[in-house]
């Protein structure tokens, strides 16, 4: 069986990113930041995850539909690393 994707663009990304992609009659629609990363994504039966960035556009913290938390932490100065905690729901 083949299902039809069809995506869906707004000005308010100017056109760059899809605010929805339905495949098939299973949307799923999407939120963006000012400066493009993904903050939202909301599937056809209302699971939905999201993602928050710092001033440096870098991942702060993530929630999944499941309700799992990762924060992520960076060192702040050399050598650069980042720190990944994931915390169970």
């Amino acid at each position: 069986m083949v299902y039809a994707t069809t995506p869906s663009f707004q000005a308010g990304t100017n056109y760059a990113a899809p605010s929805s992609i339905t495949t098939g009659a299973l949307p799923e629609t999407f939120a963006y930041s000012s400066f493009l990363a993904p903050t939202q994504a909301t599937g056809p039966i209302g699971d939905s995850m999201s993602m928050s960035y710092d001033m440096y556009c870098r991942r702060l913290s993530g929630t999944s539909a499941l309700g799992a938390t990762t924060s992520y932490a960076d060192s702040g100065s050399a050598p650069w690393t980042m720190t990944q905690t994931v915390s169970a729901r």
